[in-house]
């Protein structure tokens, strides 16, 4: 199972995105999708958590992506990942990541990671 850990840098979005459409090519009709869907997860964690985040994707049915990050899950966060979030408002800067996810996805979810952190994953 592919696996990348990068620094929380806005110049490793377009990284994580390539990675995971490489891995997820075998086992998904729209690699893009996938990719969009895995930048969006890697651009919360870097602007909001600042972390490092790990990358893995698991080949199924279904495939499956995991963004690991060294932050905690706030209880707002938490409701974003189980509801898709409300609209951004059009002129907005932001606020559009976890609905695309939402509208793309099969599943999306949040595990905790007992050594601290989360891993948000999504599946398609």
């Amino acid at each position: 199972m592919p696996s990348l850990t990068l620094a929380p840098r806005l110049d490793n979005i377009a990284v994580a995105r390539q990675f995971v459409m490489d891995a997820a090519r075998p086992g998904v009709g729209d690699p893009d999708a996938v990719g969009v869907m895995a930048s969006e997860l890697v651009t919360n964690v870097f602007v909001h958590a600042r972390t490092p985040v790990t990358l893995t994707v698991r080949l199924g049915p279904p495939v499956r992506v995991e963004v690991a990050d060294g932050a905690t899950a706030s209880s707002t966060f938490r409701r974003f990942l189980e509801h898709a979030p409300p609209t951004a408002e059009p002129t907005a800067l932001g606020g559009r990541g976890l609905g695309i996810v939402h509208a793309l996805a099969t599943r999306v979810g949040l595990d905790i990671d007992p050594a601290g952190g989360k891993v948000v994953w999504f599946e398609v």
